[in-house]
């Protein structure tokens, strides 16, 4: 099996016979479903420097290289006890995000005891919780704008399925510009699912025959930038993917997460199907 033309753009496969084929087919596509973070946006400033410095003007002294490893430690922390953003729980995303971002720093040595603790812990979090609020939290990657435009050219329903929280499409994109560019929203803190898991797939799916009545899985490409729960999660659920590996480092942001089995799945079959941008979507599309 081998492929022909750049990495990033082929869609042509030879069987062994040798005979060309298509392996997804592009006429049969009629909506687009996109990831958000590290796929529309990105972060203006890493994580664990917005935390450091939300500290530094608390008076709280913590290194970058300590809160890098303490953020990781506490997110992964969260969503096992408090999975998909607090949804079984009840806890809004600021509920959530306060408790993560307290087991950051816990996680660093820092401790918020007693009242004058709490005061600084408050003044600390609203810090941080407010830093992602602003256009200084998130950027949107050069590349989203002509592609929107280009899938409105092509009469393509557009959403988004998201492992995020609510705020996400309450503030972060309409910050940006382009929340009146999408059709729907699916994100795992509201439906109480995230991919890769079939549930967060079904209720976009769900959504976009609300729209438009005869749109199956298949008629469906999704996009983003994790290639588990992605690219495997919305090919096991039978629609058409595409891998976006804008670094080139194959993230995992989530790798606690266990790619699901699909027809056809092996261990390169997605290189095909991996881009570095939004731009080379496009491309394949057009082919």
């Amino acid at each position: 099996l081998y492929f022909i033309g750049q990495m990033s753009r082929a869609i042509l496969l030879r069987g062994k016979n040798g005979a060309t084929q298509r392996p997804w087919d592009t006429s049969a596509i009629r909506c687009v479903t996109l990831d958000i973070t590290g796929t529309l946006t990105f972060l203006k400033t890493d994580v664990a420097t917005a935390y450091c410095s939300a500290a530094r003007w608390a008076g709280v002294n913590v290194s970058e290289e300590q809160m890098k490893k303490g953020f990781r430690a506490a997110f992964k922390e969260s969503l096992h006890k408090y999975p998909c953003f607090g949804h079984s729980d009840s806890l809004s995303d600021k509920e959530w995000w306060r408790y993560t971002v307290r087991r950051s720093f816990e996680n660093c040595g820092c401790q918020f005891s007693g009242e004058t603790g709490e005061v600084l812990f408050n003044r600390l979090f609203l810090r941080v919780y407010q830093h992602f609020a602003t256009d200084k939290g998130y950027g949107l990657y050069s590349d989203v704008t002509p592609f929107i435009e280009w899938c409105k050219e092509e009469k393509l329903m557009l959403g988004i399925i998201s492992n995020n929280v609510s705020r996400i499409i309450d503030t972060a994109l309409p910050m940006l510009g382009v929340h009146t560019d999408f059709d729907f929203f699916v994100v795992s803190q509201e439906v109480g699912s995230e991919k890769p898991a079939p549930g967060i797939f079904k209720t976009a799916v769900n959504m976009s025959q609300s729209i438009d009545p005869e749109i199956l899985p298949q008629h469906i490409l999704h996009i983003g930038d994790n290639y588990v729960t992605d690219y495997c999660g919305a090919r096991s659920f039978g629609m058409q993917a595409l891998y976006l590996d804008r670094n080139h480092q194959h993230l995992h942001h989530q790798d606690w997460l266990v790619a699901p089995s699909y027809e056809g799945k092996t261990d390169n079959e997605h290189v095909p199907f991996t881009i570095s941008t939004l731009t080379d979507a496009i491309s394949l599309c057009k082919m």
